[in-house]
Order: structure tokens, then C-alpha cells, then sequence
């Protein structure tokens, strides 16, 4: 899964659209205003193949900037027909999301959820 999380960053690291928006993605912690956050979930595995549910919040301090970044994720991740994202991604697929509006901090956060789908090695 490691292997795949490292794919998937340099795809979105690589996005000059959204580094544009975000200074910085990594994983949960400390948030930080116009920032990316993942958190990532292992969900099936038989292997041979296996699914991960990532979930990409991005937390803005504006509503449009947190939508622009996601929709950005959106178009370096997601896999349309039978293509694949690399050799070992097979496909990406959004399922769900979630906006809300921070009050105290007057920020706002916008979250992806995507499926992914890859060629697993068991060692």
C-alpha cells in the first residue's frame, strides 16, 4: 500500500494546478490553512489485487480554492474506461465527499473520496 501512496503523491505533486492551491500535501495531523491532508484505509485484499479508500481534504480560507483543489485530484487521479493510472494503479474512482465550513478558523474544507484499485504483492 506504501508503494501506491508514493505513486499517488507524485501524481498530485506533479500537478502544477494544484501545488498553485495547496502548499503542501501530506498526511493527517496538524492542519494548516491551504493545505492537503490524505488519510488512507486498506479495504480488500485477496492478493492478488487490493482496494484502498483515500480520503483528500484539502483546507482552504477560500470555499472556491478548497473546491478547485479536489476537482484538480480529481482530474490527475481518476481513470476513465479501462485506463489504468500506472503500471500498478488500475483504477481510481471517486466515491463521495464532503464541504463544511469551519466558523472558528474561518476556513474551508473540502474532502474527496476515492477507491483505488491495484496489483498487490504479497512478500
Amino acid at each position: 500500500m506504501y508503494d501506491v501512496l508514493i505513486q499517488i503523491l507524485n501524481k498530485l505533486n506533479a500537478n502544477t494546478a494544484l501545488k498553485a492551491l495547496v502548499q503542501k500535501i501530506s498526511a493527517f495531523g496538524v492542519f494548516d490553512v491551504n493545505n492537503m491532508y490524505y488519510k488512507a484505509t486498506k479495504l480488500t485484499s485477496d492478493g492478488v489485487k487490493a482496494q484502498i479508500r483515500l480520503e483528500m481534504t484539502a483546507i482552504c480560507d477560500s470555499y472556491q480554492n478548497s473546491i478547485n483543489a479536489i476537482t484538480e485530484t480529481e482530474k490527475t487521479l481518476l481513470t476513465i474506461g479501462d485506463n489504468k493510472l500506472t503500471g500498478d494503479i488500475l483504477s481510481v474512482v471517486r466515491n463521495g465527499g464532503v464541504s463544511m465550513k469551519n466558523n472558528e478558523t474561518q476556513t474551508y474544507h473540502e474532502t474527496g473520496i476515492f477507491i483505488i484499485t491495484y496489483k498487490e504483492r504479497i512478500r
